[in-house]
């Protein structure tokens, strides 16, 4: 009776695992986590750049995912488009038996939506240069083309963005891999580098901009040698954690540049110094 009783706990064990290694495996792009119910925001509205059309109007491929949204790179590897994603039930496992308490998390789910748009707002209005944002569409509706997609997959969706929310940014390279290469191949475009993102530190600092996620090696980057923030979606004002998590951004390039460039700590002695 023992043995039955263990063998039916580990069956069912195994059976709520399944969707979140399936997940993990293939990596589905869900249409249905983009939607969620929000009132139109007046101020989230932006002008569009001319060459936002001509922009969507080419075809995106699977890039990555995170907690946020989906990433697609656009053909000309130039552009990413990152499609929100609201999961009403992030629990890994066992989702379609703890779907009854979905109701529950709708007004949570709202508020922490519109917490991220907010921050994208913020990241347009704030730092366009320091996010090499082109273009937000926080509201759904206007007049922009459907948008081709082809998921990790390969399966192709068209997108509509009348009724969906993105937004567009030029493509980064991560920090750390950046600064690898260039500390091979160019050491001046490394050393020019690293003033970039203590100026980019700065930056958030004088103009009162925090982010809760202090992960450095995913959130930020390069776009063509200048240090920029690629993920902004836990932006928010705040001058006090501002200084404090900048600090702690600082710390972890120089733990960095200790391990992988120790003599590059001399240059950056200077930059502190000169600033």
């Amino acid at each position: 009776m023992k043995m039955n009783n263990l063998w039916g706990l580990a069956l069912s064990v195994f059976s709520l695992m399944i969707p979140s290694h399936y997940q993990s495996w293939v990596k589905p792009f869900r249409f249905a986590k983009s939607n969620v119910q929000i009132p139109f925001h007046p101020s989230w509205e932006v002008d569009k750049a001319i060459e936002v059309n001509s922009i969507l109007s080419q075809p995106f491929t699977y890039l990555g995912q995170g907690v946020q949204s989906y990433a697609f790179l656009s053909a000309d590897g130039k552009y990413v488009l990152k499609l929100f994603r609201f999961d009403s039930c992030k629990m890994k496992q066992g989702q379609r038996m703890l779907s009854f308490l979905k109701k529950r998390k709708t007004k949570k789910a709202r508020l922490s939506a519109e917490k991220v748009l907010e921050a994208c707002k913020i990241a347009f209005d704030q730092l366009q240069e320091e996010t090499a944002l082109v273009f937000i569409h926080l509201n759904p509706g206007g007049s922009l083309p459907p948008i081709k997609l082809k998921d990790y997959l390969g399966f192709t969706h068209f997108v509509d963005p009348s009724k969906t929310r993105f937004v567009l940014q030029k493509k980064a390279d991560k920090i750390f891999p950046a600064l690898r290469r260039a500390f091979r191949e160019d050491k001046a475009s490394f050393y020019q580098m690293i003033r970039s993102f203590y100026s980019l530190l700065s930056s958030f600092e004088k103009k009162g901009i925090t982010t809760r996620d202090s992960k450095l090696p995913s959130n930020f980057g390069f776009f063509e040698g200048k240090a920029i923030q690629i993920d902004f979606a836990d932006n928010s004002y705040d001058q006090g954690d501002a200084i404090l998590q900048m600090e702690k951004f600082r710390s972890i390039l120089r733990c960095w540049l200790q391990k992988n460039a120790p003599n590059a700590l001399y240059y950056l002695d200077e930059v502190l110094s000169s600033s």
